[in-house]
């Protein structure tokens, strides 16, 4: 009888050496991207003023300026109007734009931008081996989002959303690592630093509360359903309140400086089906590499994909997705594409476990290098804008290689212009009016919008050190 085991062995040593080269692929990819990204805000780093030149803000940046600069106002008299605010934002960034205004040291949000771009990428490669992924998964699912064209100019933004995503990614590596344990090893202890970990990061978005509201209710009805009510839903006490404190001493803080806490972005919550074409079409554009995964892997390797039983990591993962998916869908007032990357890597991560490991079991499908070229080519392709991509757009390009060198790359982003720059239309000071005691800056352009216009004259105030800007009881 033949001896077939040098030959199985060579198979496998064949397959572990194409594994690694494959691997180093991917990682050569990754720090080519994390460098040409942090070059690019090391190119911005030398303006002279980062909140009007930069090209990478959204209205909502002035917001938090705006915000930020009324934490300075409680320390010195900047200018007598008072500023209006239409609901507290979360302290982290506002407290990091207070001191970057303050010393004028504005490269340091770029600092932050860079700083959270790597957190990002090892965060989502760490969670994606927390979930069961192989390394090449792992690494394959952070190049593809990187490289993602949206995702790549979100993550530019003068914005805390991006700093949002990262910590949940970070907070949700201990929520899966304890749906992976047996269910008793998740002690009172374990809880009070995992949900004070939840409530952290949500200084930086209430949104990040999300993955820690799913992962209760996985625990609690799934993963610990066998032991006795009040032994599991101890350790879920605890961490309520640790995240109750957290949040309570949050409203302190908004008290202190605003007046208010008030947040009632829940009034624009409504069911309706306004919304589901616009995030249907946006769905297919940002998730278009990973349905290419998932068809390619069911032609090449059926016998790998796994379904049921979902394992509680998977109920973690679509439990998250869904939440945020019908937050989205039913928040209905504004149709924004940014509000899909909040939980676009939880999505990928998602689709790729059902080719990693089962139940613990980190055996799953090794990303091959078709794979790699055709899902990084899908996910460097442009869509019009990060807040309107459309099919259409998209697939025009998909047989367009050479549009990637003058529309999707690196350079692209050194010259980019920034599709809400309204600056001309929105600031102008009007002296006239200062002079007769109305208010030194009243005069609004025709075409811009007030919330924004208002927001940008208390920055432009504060820099100027205008002293009175506003009318009397001044609205945006």
């Amino acid at each position: 009888m033949p001896n077939i085991t040098p030959l199985k062995l060579s198979k496998r040593s064949a397959d572990a050496s194409e594994g690694g080269a494959l691997e180093r692929v991917l990682m050569f990819l990754l720090l080519l991207t994390l460098l040409g990204f942090c070059g690019v805000l090391l190119h911005y780093s030398k303006l002279t003023d980062l909140f009007l030149e930069y090209p990478f803000w959204w209205p909502d940046t002035f917001d938090w300026t705006k915000q930020a600069i009324v934490i300075l106002k409680k320390s010195g008299d900047f200018f007598d109007d008072a500023i209006f605010v239409w609901r507290p934002r979360e302290p982290f960034f506002l407290s990091v734009l207070a001191l970057v205004l303050l010393t004028n040291f504005q490269s340091a949000i770029l600092i932050l931008l860079g700083v959270a771009e790597i957190c990002f990428s090892i965060g989502l490669y760490k969670l994606g081996r927390a979930i069961g992924l192989t390394r090449r998964d792992a690494l394959f699912i952070v190049v593809l989002l990187v490289l993602n064209y949206s995702f790549q100019l979100f993550s530019y933004y003068i914005m805390t959303d991006f700093i949002g995503i990262t910590a949940m990614l970070w907070v949700s590596i201990l929520l899966v690592k304890a749906l992976r344990q047996s269910p008793e090893q998740f002690t009172v202890g374990q809880a009070a630093l995992a949900y004070s970990l939840i409530g952290l990061s949500s200084i930086t978005q209430i949104f990040t509360l999300i993955p820690g509201i799913v992962f209760s209710g996985v625990y609690f009805l799934v993963h610990a359903r066998k032991m006795p009510i009040v032994r599991r839903a101890a350790p879920l006490l605890v961490g309520l309140i640790a995240v109750a404190a957290i949040r309570g001493l949050v409203s302190l803080v908004k008290v202190a400086y605003f007046g208010t806490t008030l947040d009632d972005r829940l009034k624009y919550l409504k069911i309706t089906t306004e919304s589901f074409g616009f995030y249907g079409e946006v769905l297919l554009v940002f998730c278009a590499p990973l349905i290419f995964v998932a068809l390619w892997r069911l032609i090449t390797t059926p016998r790998a994909f796994r379904v049921w039983p979902f394992s509680p990591v998977q109920l973690f993962l679509g439990g998250t997705s869904a939440a945020f998916l019908m937050l989205v869908l039913f928040y209905s007032t504004w149709q924004e594409a940014r509000l899909v990357t909040f939980f676009l890597p939880v999505i990928y991560l998602l689709g790729f476990s059902f080719w990693g490991g089962h139940n613990g079991s980190s055996s799953g499908q090794s990303v091959g290098l078709i794979e790699i070229v055709i899902a990084t080519y899908l996910s460097m392709l442009p869509v019009n804008h990060i807040m309107a991509p459309r099919v259409s757009f998209y697939s025009s390009h998909i047989l367009k290689p050479l549009s990637l060198l003058n529309t999707n790359s690196f350079t692209f982003a050194l010259a980019y212009q920034g599709e809400d720059r309204r600056m001309p239309q929105c600031v102008e000071p009007d002296p006239a009016s200062g002079q007769n005691g109305s208010g030194y800056f009243t005069k609004e352009k025709q075409g811009c919008d007030p919330y924004l216009h208002y927001n940008l004259k208390v920055y432009w105030c504060y820099k100027n050190r205008v002293n009175h800007c506003f009318k009397e009881n001044p609205q945006p």
